[in-house]
C-alpha cells in the first residue's frame, strides 16, 4: 500500500532533481539549488511527516470499516518511524534520534488507542489516549526536538499540541462517517505537518552546514517540497477513493471524489511552478486539463472488472504526456505510478 501511495513520487524526483542528489552544492542554477543534503533534508522530513498523518488516517478508517487492512497500517506506523528515526539520526545523532523515536512510539500508540476508543464507543480509553497526546507527548517530545536544534521551545509544544488536535479533528470525522469534514481536516492536518518539518530542516542547515549544505527556505527548494507534498497527497487519497469505490462504501466514495479533484486541481496549480526551471515552459492551464481526467478514469475503473483497463489505458495516454515533457524518465515509471493509485 505505501509503494501504491508513493509510486508518484519517484516522477517529482526525475523532474526536479538532478541526478547529482545530495552532493551537489548551491548554485545560482535552478536545478542544484533545489538539489542540494539542505533541499533533502526539508524535502524527506516533510514527507514522513506528511505521510505520518495519512497513515493514521487510513488505519482509523480501517478500524471504523473493520477492515483486514488494520494491521498493515499499524505497522506501517513502524515503518514511517524508523524512517524518521533514520533521518534524524543523520542530523542529530543516534542517542537523540533513539530519544525521538521513543516518543514518537508513543504517540503511535496513543493514536491507535484513541481510535480504538473512539470505534468501541469507549470514552475512557479515547479520552485518556488525548490526554496523553496534548499533556503527554506534546510537550516531551517538543522539548526533546529543542534539545536537539535549539528551536523555540514553546513556539514546538504549541505545534505539536495543534498537530494533536488536527489529528483528532479527522479521527472524530471518519468514526462519524461525516466524510466531507473527514477529507477536508485531514487536508487540513496534512498541510499542518511541514510547519515543523520546515523548521526543523532549516535550523538543522544553519547548525551544521558541513552536514547539510545548501539553503533548505530557497526559492526552488521550496517548489521542489510543494510539488512532492501535493503529489504524495494525491496518492494517499487517490488509494482512499478508490477503495472506498470498490468496498461501495457509496456515502464515502461519493466525498472522496471531490476530494481528489480538489487535490487535482491544487497539483495542476502548483505543479508548473515547481518544474518550470527544469521544463523550460510553463505548461499551465493545459497540464491541469491533462491531470485532472486521470481521476475521474481511476475511480470509473476502480468500480468495476471490464472498464478498468480501458480507464486506466485513457489515464495513461492523456495525463504520462504531459510529465514526459517534465521529465526524462522511462515512460514505464509513469504508466505504473498513474496505475499503481487504482
Amino acid at each position: 500500500m505505501r509503494r501504491a501511495a508513493l509510486g508518484a513520487l519517484g516522477i517529482v524526483l526525475l523532474a526536479c532533481s538532478s541526478s547529482g542528489g545530495a552532493d551537489v552544492t548551491p548554485s545560482s542554477s535552478p536545478s542544484t539549488a533545489a538539489s542540494n543534503r539542505a533541499a533533502d533534508l526539508r524535502t524527506q522530513l516533510d514527507l514522513l511527516l506528511g505521510e505520518h498523518v495519512m497513515i493514521v488516517a487510513k488505519e482509523s478508517a480501517a478500524a471504523v470499516n473493520h477492515s483486514d487492512q488494520y494491521s498493515s497500517y499499524t505497522a506501517l506506523l513502524t515503518t514511517n518511524s524508523n524512517d524518521l528515526t533514520n533521518l534524524l539520526g543523520r542530523a542529530f545523532g543516534n542517542t537523540a534520534a533513539t530519544q525521538l523515536a521513543q516518543a514518537w512510539s508513543i504517540q503511535n500508540g496513543y493514536l491507535v488507542d484513541y481510535a480504538i476508543g473512539v470505534v468501541t464507543h469507549n470514552d475512557a480509553k479515547a479520552n485518556g489516549a488525548m490526554s496523553g497526546l496534548v499533556n503527554g507527548f506534546a510537550p516531551q517530545f517538543a522539548q526533546l526536538i529543542t534539545d536537539a536544534s535549539q528551536l523555540p521551545l514553546d513556539s514546538v509544544t504549541q505545534l505539536m499540541k495543534q498537530q494533536m488536535l488536527e489529528d483528532k479533528a479527522f479521527i472524530d470525522d471518519v468514526f462519524a462517517q461525516r466524510y466531507p469534514a473527514f477529507y477536508k481536516n485531514l487536508h487540513t492536518a496534512y498541510a499542518q505537518t511541514s510547519q515543523l518539518g520546515d523548521a526543523l530542516a532549516a535550523r538543522t542547515a544553519k547548525k551544521y552546514p558541513d552536514k547539510f549544505p545548501g539553503d533548505p527556505a530557497a526559492q526552488d527548494v521550496d517548489a521542489r517540497v510543494a510539488m512532492n507534498l501535493l503529489l504524495q497527497e494525491h496518492s494517499y487519497v487517490a488509494t482512499m477513493a478508490t477503495d472506498a469505490t470498490i468496498a461501495g462504501r457509496t456515502a464515502e466514495a461519493g466525498a472522496a471524489a471531490p476530494a481528489l479533484q480538489y487535490r487535482h486541481v491544487r497539483t495542476g496549480v502548483r505543479r508548473p511552478m515547481a518544474c518550470r526551471h527544469v521544463a523550460g515552459e510553463d505548461p499551465g492551464r493545459r497540464d491541469y486539463q491533462s491531470h485532472r481526467p486521470a481521476a475521474s478514469q481511476i475511480l470509473q475503473g476502480a468500480g468495476g472488472g471490464g472498464p478498468r483497463c480501458c480507464d486506466c489505458n485513457a489515464a495513461d495516454r492523456r495525463f504520462n504526456p504531459t510529465l514526459r515533457r517534465l521529465s526524462p524518465g522511462p515512460s514505464r515509471l509513469l504508466r505504473d505510478s498513474a496505475r499503481a493509485a487504482g
